[in-house]
């Protein structure tokens, strides 16, 4: 009696934490996925992931091969999609009339694998290829459901030890929109683009304690690392951000920040962000930038501090339209060289905000205790 008690508060305790009841190989019976690179998987690997889904959560495993996908895979709660490495584990995307997959609970997916609504699901250790057949969506992407993405996001969701191969199209390598507690750990992404386009590596776009760490963002045609929201979309505040110890080289901009006032939806907010520990290499135009546009936006508490930045045309650039609230943001502790901008330290400044907005301090090895005080110009 009490062995089967302990069994079922066992069982109860997995349930509830999503740990994961079962294992699948999508490669067995009865999916036979086959991975040869030539043979349209996409069902097959669908049909894996709607069974752990609909178990109540589980592991698919999908071994060594390159699999054809000529849909969207869409990824469900409590489910952790494993590969047997980065080059091992290849989903290549080949684009059709009928990719991408439409609408899942009224949300557009766009992406090769695409977690819509998920509570504690994980994508790892395998490579998305959007590139050798030139498939111009988002790699990897996690969305809320609801017509406009105004429905549930995901939560505790994570992205880690992926690879993700793009084109310079207006995609995104790596997309968080809205997630909370989402962790973006240890990924390699490249655009594969040589000029400034619409792409961006790794986007936070709103969202609540995120960690974006140890990833390797390059080629890309515009930012390696995103953060903040845009025009067009209702309750996309950007809260609680740590972006830590990335490597990003040879794209558009490094590191990209900011909010908006939407006519529509009133101000976005930026708020407890930090960068930090950052190398960020050979930027056509900013290593770091910060921008504020539009009356009515809110940034507040920003660090950036103890990142080295170098062959940018400018190391950190600063802009806010007139009307913005800006507070409590420190700029500390970076290395900043070879920047081919006449500023010293390769810092500049084109702010236009009004005396509500408070001070930007900025101390680093190139320029000593300077302030940016945000003034009307």
């Amino acid at each position: 009696m009490k062995r089967a008690l302990l069994v079922v508060i066992l069982s109860v305790a997995a349930s509830l934490s999503g740990l994961s009841q079962i294992d699948i190989n999508a490669t067995g019976s009865p999916y036979w996925a086959i991975g040869d690179g030539a043979t349209d998987d996409t069902a097959a690997l669908q049909q894996a992931i709607d069974t752990a889904a609909q178990a109540g959560g589980g592991c698919v495993i999908i071994p060594a091969g390159v699999y054809l996908v000529t849909n969207s895979l869409v990824i469900g709660s409590n489910t952790r999609i494993t590969g047997s490495g980065r080059h091992a584990t290849i989903i290549r995307a080949r684009y059709t009339a009928g990719f991408p997959g439409g609408f899942v609970n009224g949300a557009g997916v766009y992406a090769t694998m695409g977690m819509v609504a998920a509570s504690n699901s994980t994508i790892a250790h395998l490579t998305v290829d959007n590139y050798s057949l030139g498939f111009p969506g988002n790699g990897i992407e996690l969305v809320p459901d609801g017509a406009g993405y105004t429905g549930t996001p995901c939560c505790n969701c994570s992205v880690v030890d992926c690879e993700v191969l793009g084109t310079n199209t207006h995609q995104y390598l790596i997309w968080n929109l809205k997630g909370r507690h989402t962790k973006i750990l240890n990924n390699y992404c490249t655009g594969n683009a040589t000029a400034p386009g619409g792409q961006e590596g790794i986007e936070s776009f709103g969202g609540d304690d995120v960690l974006i760490q140890g990833n390797t963002v390059e080629h890309v045609g515009d930012a390696c690392i995103n953060l903040g929201p845009a025009l067009g979309m209702a309750g996309a505040d950007t809260r609680n951000i740590t972006v830590a110890n990335n490597f990003c080289r040879g794209a558009n901009i490094g590191v990209h920040t900011g909010a908006v006032n939407d006519s529509a939806f009133g101000p976005q907010i930026l708020a407890h962000v930090h960068v930090k520990d950052n190398v960020i290499l050979d930027c056509f135009r900013y290593g770091l930038d910060l921008q504020a546009q539009y009356a009515g936006t809110q940034i507040s508490d920003l660090q950036i501090s103890g990142n080295t930045i170098s062959n940018c045309a400018v190391s950190v650039f600063i802009y806010g339209d007139p009307g913005l609230a800006m507070e409590a943001v420190k700029i500390s502790g970076n290395a900043m060289q070879h920047s081919t901008t006449t500023q010293e330290g390769g810092l500049a400044s084109i702010s236009r905000a009004t005396s509500s907005s408070r001070k930007i301090s900025c101390e680093t090895p190139a320029t000593k205790g300077c302030e940016f005080n945000i003034q009307r110009t």
